[in-house]
């Protein structure tokens, strides 16, 4: 349970829409399905069409079509044939039947289920989307112009829309396996992607392109190597950023900062680090919560606001029913370049239960050292909706990569360890208290990244994102923007990822970074006060939210541990809210959850036990041992039940604690929780705890013989 690194998994695709394999989809393919979708045979006889209008009508149906899963499915179990049609369609002479073949591959891509994709990353079928790429090689292209000499919005430029539909669907492609990542290196169609971000060609191709490159440069020496050839022309000058930058250069800027970071750029120089993490710092500055109060106030005046790209009305909401749309059929509310295609993939990407409570962490950055409170971040640069949906996509990256930077790269072989960790774990019999996932991370990042962590105050910039929408802010965007659902769902995921950055930084930053022992604990209450109620206990915010409270708990914990000093924080937790915690924590579904808060219960409960002469911490303490006791008794989870009794161990190993232990009989309770078996999937963890119960007992039972005899 030590740091987060976000990362995607191959094998395991990201699911944007949260609704595939719903019903008969969980069959693996829908076997269950016998009769074909109705209008089938039609969509056949509209794609074997010498008319190019009714090529188009029959690509924009099978477009529609992909939205519903059932339909995904017959897609591939009742008409296989379509994917092959559709893939020669990118060779077709017209462009506008290229752009919606590109389209409608996209939309297969992302709303398909793993077998819809795995028949899209067979050998012929990618071969075919490079070679349609292929025809953008050399950049002698360039978007349509109105007869104004204006750029011609995507959805009217199919030459446009075609690029960037197919570096979206290579993108889809590439993440689901390594095998297609594989198949990439060997097309050579890097250069391509590198031409294209030239801003000649629009922000949305630029970021199409540089989207495409954070996915296939990750894990992918081949690509890297090609990549650090180009790295100083095409990609670091293209990363330099100030606060004066629009939301789509943030968002362009970042994201080449994510293939800089895949690439290892970063390691070169000492100046290259310090320029990532400036544009890093850059990219969070603006507050996304005051962007969406200032067009509220555009909105409810009735003002239709002009953005970059297109005009964005921010009037009240309209209906509109996207599984009707065709491809690129709209030009607004979306997330990478304007088009249906990109609104198909993440209309109902929602984070379930994350926003739409009454719980707010306004004050978080308040408490600390002022950080949001200055008139800069007014200035946002966000006119549009659009733009504010740059802004967060941009700043949801830039802390995800934040995160990265503070982990280290062995993290990801974690899961490959624990099949050797059992044996190493047997050996280790001579420890009497575990230090397991209690002590910092052992991770020591290079000075120069730590001290430009310290310079752009990246811990406190983090912490004010972590900033939650009120309930009344949400009802008031539902009510005035077009797909507020969506809007409002990536917000809370810039809070998330950003709790997540708090929890990766408390564990690589001293605590004086933080702003000191008092801070950081006042940090900790206000995260506790505004993570824990009934509307928050199924949410991904819960789950980062524990998150970052255990490892600010762990940093309290390993500061008293690692300095002479005897001063630990002032613990002013009450004893009813301290209840509330434990209550609401306890009844969570998520396991994670309950393993956070065991963990970190317990480090507050070794933090009180050194203020031995407090009569308040006596109730404190014993509150908190019989939660872990009844958490170690009773968890569904084996693995949460340990870090409850791991917990209880660290509390009591200090001798100030005998008169509490006699008086809760704390040995022979461990005692009955000795002889049960406690494995599971933390292997480390769970034997740990077996091997040191066992001499943590021998220890206890000693001390705590004078008050037997008595």
């Amino acid at each position: 349970m030590g740091k987060m690194k976000p990362r995607r998994h191959r094998g395991n695709r990201y699911n944007p829409t949260r609704v595939r394999n719903n019903g008969n989809n969980g069959n693996n393919g829908g076997d269950n399905i016998t009769t074909p979708t109705p209008g089938l045979n039609l969509i056949h006889e509209k794609l074997d069409s010498v008319l190019v209008e009714q090529c188009i009508c029959g690509l924009n149906t099978l477009a529609s079509l992909c939205m519903d899963n059932d339909g995904v499915n017959v897609i591939i179990t009742q008409g296989g044939s379509l994917v092959n049609k559709v893939t020669h369609m990118l060779t077709h002479t017209n462009p506008q039947v290229r752009c919606a073949a590109a389209g409608t591959l996209r939309n297969l891509s992302v709303c398909g289920t793993d077998q819809v994709v795995e028949v899209l990353t067979q050998p012929d079928v990618f071969t075919r989307v490079c070679v349609f790429l292929r025809t953008y090689r050399g950049g002698d292209w360039c978007p349509a112009l109105t007869d104004l000499g204006r750029p011609t919005p995507t959805h009217l430029d199919p030459v446009t829309n075609g690029f960037i539909h197919t570096t979206h669907l290579i993108l889809n492609l590439c993440e689901y396996s390594d095998e297609t990542i594989t198949q990439f290196n060997h097309e050579s169609i890097l250069d391509i992607l590198l031409q294209h971000l030239d801003p000649v060609f629009g922000v949305r191709v630029c970021v199409s392109a540089a989207e495409c490159l954070l996915c296939v440069s990750e894990n992918n020496p081949t690509a890297a190597s090609v990549l650090l050839t180009h790295a100083h022309d095409a990609l670091v000058a293209r990363t330099r950023v100030s606060d004066s930058s629009t939301p789509q250069d943030l968002r362009f800027a970042t994201t080449l900062v994510g293939v800089l970071i895949n690439i290892n750029y970063s390691d070169n120089t000492t100046t290259s680090c310090q320029h990532i993490l400036q544009t890093l710092a850059t990219t969070l500055h603006p507050d996304p919560v005051l962007a969406l109060q200032r067009l509220l106030v555009l909105a409810q005046k009735d003002v239709s606001v002009v953005g970059n790209d297109s005009t964005m009305d921010v009037l009240p909401k309209k209906s509109s029913d996207v599984g009707s749309s065709g491809v690129g059929n709209n030009d607004n509310s979306n997330t990478n370049d304007g088009s249906t295609m990109e609104v198909l993939a993440e209309k109902n990407d929602v984070v379930s239960g994350g926003v739409g409570n009454d719980s707010t962490m306004e004050v978080l950055a308040e408490k600390s050292d002022g950080v949001g409170n200055n008139d800069t971040t007014a200035n946002t640069g966000v006119v549009t909706v659009q733009d504010l949906d740059h802004l967060i996509t941009a700043q949801q990256l830039a802390l995800e990569l934040l995160s990265n930077i503070c982990c280290p790269d062995d993290d990801d072989d974690e899961e490959e360890e624990w099949d050797d960790c059992e044996s190493v774990m047997e050996e280790q019999t001579t420890t009497t208290t575990t230090t397991t996932n209690i002590q910092k991370d052992n991770t020591t990042l290079p000075p120069e990244v730590v001290e430009g962590l310290r310079f752009h105050d990246v811990f406190n910039t983090a912490l004010r994102h972590t900033n939650t929408l009120t309930h009344t802010l949400t009802l008031q965007a539902a009510q005035h923007f077009n797909d507020a659902q969506q809007l409002l769902a990536k917000l809370t995921m810039v809070c998330v990822r950003a709790l997540v950055c708090v929890q990766n930084l408390a564990s690589v930053l001293d605590i004086e970074d933080m702003g000191g022992v008092d801070n950081v604990y006042t940090i900790w209450m206000n995260l506790a006060t505004h993570t824990f109620n009934a509307n928050n206990t199924e949410s991904e915010l819960l789950e980062a939210a524990t998150g970052a409270m255990r490892g600010i708990m762990d940093t309290l914990s390993q500061h008293y541990k690692t300095t002479t000093t005897t001063i630990t924080p002032n613990i002013t937790i009450t004893q009813h809210d301290l209840q509330v915690i434990l209550e609401s924590g306890q009844s969570c579904v998520l396991c994670s959850v309950r393993g956070n808060l065991a963990h970190m219960v317990g480090t507050l409960g070794c933090l009180a036990a050194h203020h031995d002469t407090h009569h308040d911490n006596t109730h404190i303490l014993n509150t908190i041992t019989q939660f872990l006791f009844k958490v170690g008794n009773n968890d569904p989870e084996l693995w949460v039940s340990a870090e409850a009794i791991d917990s209880i161990i660290d509390i009591y190993s200090n001798d100030n604690t005998d008169n509490l232990a006699n008086q809760t009989n704390l040995i022979n309770q461990l005692k009955v929780k000795q002889n049960k078996k406690v494995l599971g999937e933390h292997t480390a963890l769970v034997l740990t705890v077996k091997d040191n119960i066992t001499h943590f007992i021998k220890y206890k039972s000693k001390r705590l013989k004078k008050y037997h005899k008595k």
